[in-house]
Formats: structure tokens, sequence, C-alpha cells
């Protein structure tokens, strides 16, 4: 049987039935949900384990294993909806969601442009540019190529 939050049956949700034996998936079934949020298959042999799938639009896809110990089993699955998807390009704060107290965001680093008046950025601009410069000669140098003038 499927509720839904509310504890109330969802209709027409897809229900997909997958026998497990020996770890081998034995083929699929789909069902939908009836008015009262049921959805019977009597095909499943005691001793397999059963994985279900339901899937309905507005809710959470829900997935379980089940294994089959008797004639007649009754699953009651509760479908809740869907929560945010997490994006790993959003900051998030790993103590508020542990339930600890917010952090503080992290101050900014200063940008790196040529036109700040800070005379250590403009060393580590010059000091990188001698790098490059020197790495390119050192590879010219150790390809035995001589570089044109």
């Amino acid at each position: 049987m499927v509720k839904g939050e509310n504890g109330k049956p969802v209709e027409s949700a897809a229900v997909v039935f997958h026998p497990i034996r020996d770890n081998k998936d034995e083929g699929g079934m789909e069902l939908k949900t009836n008015e009262d949020g049921q959805a019977i298959l009597d095909v499943i042999p005691i001793g397999d384990t059963l994985r279900l799938q339901v899937i309905k639009s507005g809710y959470q896809t829900f997935g379980n294993d089940y294994p089959i110990k008797a004639d007649t089993k009754e699953i009651v699955i509760h479908l809740q909806s869907p929560s945010r998807q997490y994006s790993i390009y959003e900051k998030h704060n790993p103590a508020a969601q542990q339930g600890g107290p917010p952090q503080q965001p992290a101050a900014k680093p200063a940008p790196e442009n040529n036109d700040s008046k800070s005379p250590d950025a403009k060393n580590q601009t010059s000091d990188r540019s001698k790098d490059q410069t020197g790495s390119q000669q050192d590879a010219q140098s150790s390809s035995g190529s001589q570089p044109s003038h």
C-alpha cells in the first residue's frame, strides 16, 4: 500500500517489482496503484527477495529490498515530498546540517590583479612571470633547440 505524507492512499503511483534470486535480478514488472494505493502481485516465490521501487510525480522515488518469508506480505510505503537537490556548486555548512552552531563565512581573498596597490601583490605577479619565463627557457634548453631571435 502506498500512502502520501498525509496518510492518504496515492493513486497511479508506478510500483516496480524486481524479484531477486541468488543475488540475480529475475526481471521486473511494473504496476500502477489503484484508488486505495494498492498494487498486488502474487508471483514472487517464498525465499526470494523483492526489490521494490515506487515512482510518483511530486514525491521522492522510494526503493528498498524485502525478503519474502511467507505466502503474503503487505508492504506499506509512505512517500515523502521531494527534498532540495544537493549541488556541489553551492556552499554548504556541515555544522548546520549536523545540528551544530552556524559557522561564520570565510573571509574573501583579495582579488588578484596587476592594478593592486599592494607592493606584495606586484612582487608576486613579477615572480610568477619570471617563473614562467624560466620554465620556458628550461624546456627549450632541455629539448636541445635554441630560441630564434
